[in-house]
């Protein structure tokens, strides 16, 4: 029975809120504490490790599922949260408006 790669394995949260992830498949993603980017480490039979970075708001359909589970596990610890529509559910992207 195959894993599905989407599923994760281990989450690390820096003090900085930087978060690296680690799926089932072996690939990394370590999500910068801004949040505007971030690096995925690829495990390739025939190239080894490929590294890339990339902007969050241009992420890939190819990356977007890891991305939104990397996202949901950094907006529930992060001292601030990164709550952008197309990226987050909509039922995570509210405004206390009683907080001010």
């Amino acid at each position: 029975m195959e894993q599905d790669p989407h599923v994760v394995k281990q989450f690390i949260m820096y003090t900085n809120d930087a978060v690296e992830a680690t799926f089932s498949d072996g690939n990394k993603i370590y999500l910068a504490p801004c949040v505007t980017e971030y690096v995925v480490q690829q495990n390739s039979q025939t190239h080894g490790i490929l590294t890339t970075k990339h902007r969050t708001i241009y992420t890939t359909s190819q990356l977007l599922p890891r991305i939104r589970t990397v996202l949901t596990f950094r907006n529930l610890y992060a001292q601030q949260p990164f709550l952008v529509p197309t990226l987050v559910d909509s039922n995570e992207c509210y405004v206390c408006l009683f907080c001010f």
